[in-house]
């Protein structure tokens, strides 16, 4: 009997990004996939609790540019001027169809997101 955690797979949306973080952490050789739904590790003694809080996807980082090209479609077509700028847990889409000051801008953000408790 082989040693090692072996994996369930119930749909394969992430199973690629989640292969190559596996290849990655323990190396090619020791990740095997015998048919699409099962992905065995083979390390001997891994403790299955090691790989349960691995982030294969980061939700967030997606949602963010999503918004962000929506906001690009329904801005009007007058806002020429667009900057789009993502953070750690925020993002901000200013527009205007005059130009604008980058200082004014981070002047602006900090003002904005400091109404909400967030410090730029």
């Amino acid at each position: 009997m082989e040693e090692g955690v072996v994996l369930d797979i119930g749909t394969e949306t992430y199973l690629s990004p989640m292969l190559s973080i596996l290849w990655d952490t323990y190396g090619r050789d020791l990740i095997t996939q015998p048919d699409r739904f099962t992905v065995k590790i083979l390390v001997p003694g891994l403790d299955p609790r090691e790989i349960e809080d691995v982030m294969v996807v980061d939700p967030s980082e997606g949602m963010f540019h999503d918004i962000i090209y929506a906001l690009q479609w329904i801005a009007p077509e007058g806002f020429k001027v667009r900057r789009e700028t993502i953070g750690e847990g925020f993002f901000s889409y200013v527009a205007s169809e005059n130009t604008l000051d980058e200082k004014e801008i981070d002047s602006l953000l900090k003002e904005k997101f400091a109404c909400v408790g967030v410090t730029v």
